[in-house]
């Protein structure tokens, strides 16, 4: 056996379908053979394998078990001369097995061989070549010294940034995405890969000891794979930072003993640096038009508060200044929240849902209004005034936006330009229609064919791509052909660059797939049914009605304690719903809702079936609750069989 690919995938299916299409695709030995490694995946990835590669050996695991073990269970198994280990969200180009394959057999001192990798958009992934995280190296990378200087061998020595990406180079350290290990090298450095590391690190371990072993560890930029980084954990988070820090202490540990105080100190400064700049980003990323609509809308309510003292009352400081500390922050941060939880700052917002958030918004406040002391209740005519500047902000902001930065009068926030789409008008259409079912929302559709073609459906061919796109000022490429080559697809995204984002049809034509920056990781469109409990804000006003059917609950707990039977529960259940740990009304008990639906608390009440009542509309139930949510329906729910529940 020649050439033995190890995959570890982990609830990937649809990446894992794509690679694994791509190594079909890939030249490559006569004999070889393909490991797929389940760390017990729930998105039906082995049956995804069963049924379009059975020639994929797969080892199927009951629990994940990490990336260490799993890819030395693949290695155990496997009985080629050369081991690629893969990563299942990688796609390879015709060329990425036969050319380094070849390049080894020519130099045989080199032990372990990775490529160059690019991301979704085109864009060139660092960690395809990198150096030893020795101490000040490990500072500098966990500090984010390297970002600031890419191009320094200094500062960025981690990342290796003084070699270029284009130029095959001797380095220290390969990416565990990719690498093509001589079976002889890694016998001699000890074996596969150390399973002390659970996830990051054990790809610099194993390239260390192949380097301590003799062999040398290379880089080569001959050939390119696209990786879409559909890892678990985002290296954004502070859980990767936390975990990387673990995996850096366990490398010292093992290979820099004698400088193992000097190294943790530096690699535990520059991780608290870099917890703290990712605290503020991630913060300002996730927050920061929130934190922004904050503060204007405080400051127009405070300018309203000073026109309204001089206009009306003719005195400037008319109103006590209770309602600048006090009164107005709540304002504005009750209708921020109201805005949030019907869906302002998500991608399929309406006017409609936006207004009624603001007016909802204004009845709660009023309501909040009449309840205070006197000493707070300074004025109606501000809150008024307040909820009429909220309305016209909210709405004339994002249509502003939207105006200048795209040129088009709508009220929708999402980014949406031309999109080009290359391959036959059925595959076309079938990729319009996932777009469509996502809620994706473009400016214009421009229809490439492969080659010429006088169907006027189209807007021209792949030879004309280049001008298209600048005369369309395209932001997006789909490919929707299944027979186009993947290095035809790279050579596309090399020559339109990295400005633009790309998404590959699934030759199926069930599914879209792309990954837009090194930090992002792979994301997926499908024909899936969508779940009105997977959004953010839909899950946020579950939680609110949970809290405020406990608070109204309260003084009638006493009545209600007298009139059910099972009255421990229902205390039980209060005190776990206030903490989160359970929620009034979900998932019916009796059949476990689909690994792909929301996972939610366990529910209190749920819709009462008679014994013996089929399974198949439990389950029914179960998933139409979670795609069809509503407030309402809780609360019907609630009402309906709250007695039967405790009672029964």
């Amino acid at each position: 056996m020649k050439l033995s690919i190890v995959i570890v995938n982990y609830n990937v299916r649809y990446f894992l379908d794509q690679c694994l299409r791509s190594i079909d695709l890939a030249e490559k030995p006569s004999k070889s053979e393909v490991i797929v490694v389940d760390n017990n995946s729930s998105d039906d990835s082995a049956q995804m394998l069963h049924e379009k590669y059975p020639h994929v050996r797969l080892i199927a695991n009951n629990d994940n078990r990490g990336f260490s073990v799993a890819c030395n269970q693949g290695l155990k198994e496997s009985q080629g001369e050369y081991v690629l280990f893969l990563n299942p969200d990688t796609i390879l180009r015709e060329d990425s097995l036969s050319l380094p394959l070849k390049f080894m057999e020519q130099y045989p001192d080199i032990g372990a061989l990775g490529v160059k990798m690019i991301d979704g958009s085109g864009e060139f992934l660092p960690e395809s070549k990198r150096g030893l995280p020795k101490p000040f190296v490990a500072f500098c990378k966990a500090s984010g010294l390297s970002g600031l200087f890419p191009r320094s061998g200094f500062f960025n020595r981690y990342y290796l940034g003084h070699l270029s990406e284009n130029e095959n180079h001797d380095v220290e350290v390969l990416c565990g995405a990719y690498m093509l290990m001589r079976r002889s090298a890694m016998e001699k450095a000890g074996g596969g890969f150390d399973e002390d590391f659970f996830m990051y690190g054990e790809d610099i371990d194993l390239s260390y000891r192949i380097s301590l072993s003799g062999y040398r560890v290379f880089y080569l930029a001959d050939t390119s794979i696209i990786h879409f980084k559909g890892e678990s954990t985002k290296k954004s988070s502070l859980n990767y930072i936390r975990t990387f820090y673990r995996a850096m202490e366990i490398f010292s540990e093992k290979h820099f003993r004698s400088s193992g105080y000097l190294f943790r100190w530096f690699l535990r400064m520059g991780i608290y640096i870099k917890a703290f700049l990712t605290l503020v980003r991630t913060f300002i990323q996730g927050r920061g038009l929130i934190i922004l609509d904050l503060v204007i809308i405080y400051m127009g309510s405070v300018g309203l508060r000073h026109s309204l003292s001089i206009f009306i009352h003719g005195q400037a400081g008319y109103y006590p200044d209770t309602m600048l500390y006090f009164n107005l922050p709540v304002y504005a941060f009750v209708w921020v929240l109201f805005l949030y939880i019907y869906g302002f700052y998500s991608k399929s917002r309406t006017l409609i849902q936006s207004m009624v958030g603001i007016f909802l918004g204004g009845v709660v406040l009023f309501a909040i209004y009449g309840m205070l002391d006197s000493y707070f209740r300074s004025s109606r005519a501000v809150l008024l005034a307040s909820g009429i500047w909220v309305l016209l902000y909210a709405l004339g902001s994002r249509v502003l936006f939207n105006l200048i930065t795209f040129r088009k009068l709508r009220f929708n926030f999402e980014r949406s330009g031309s999109v080009l789409l290359l391959g036959k008008k059925t595959q076309i259409l079938k990729a319009l229609e996932i777009l469509q079912f996502n809620q994706y929302k473009v400016d214009q559709i421009i229809p490439l064919s492969v080659e010429r073609s006088d169907d006027p459906y189209f807007k021209g061919s792949l030879e004309d791509i280049e001008d298209i796109a600048h005369a369309w000022q395209s932001n997006e490429v789909i490919f929707c052909d299944p027979k186009m080559s993947f290095s035809r697809m790279m050579d596309i995204m090399n020559k339109l660059g990295t400005r633009m984002k790309y998404r590959i049809l699934t030759p199926e034509g069930d599914s879209l797939i792309s990954s837009y920056s090194a930090a992002r990781s792979g994301e997926l469109f499908s024909r899936q049914i969508s779940h009105q409990l997977s959004m953010p804000h839909i899950r946020l006003r579950k939680r609110l009605l949970d809290l405020l059917v406990s608070t109204f609950m309260l003084p009638a707990l006493p009545i209600l304690l007298m009139v059910v039977r099972k009255r421990g529960k229902l205390i039980k259940d209060w005190l776990l719903t206030i903490l989160g740990r359970k929620t009034w009304v979900g998932y019916h008990p009796g059949y476990s809702p689909s690994p792909l639906q929301p996972k939610v608390p366990p529910a209190c009440v749920w819709q009462h079936f008679e014994p013996g009542a089929d399974q198949d509309l439990v389950s029914r139930y179960n998933y139409s609750y979670s795609t069809n949510y509503n407030l309402y329906s809780d609360l019907e729910i609630f009402f309906n069989n709250f007695a039967y529940v405790y009672n029964r």
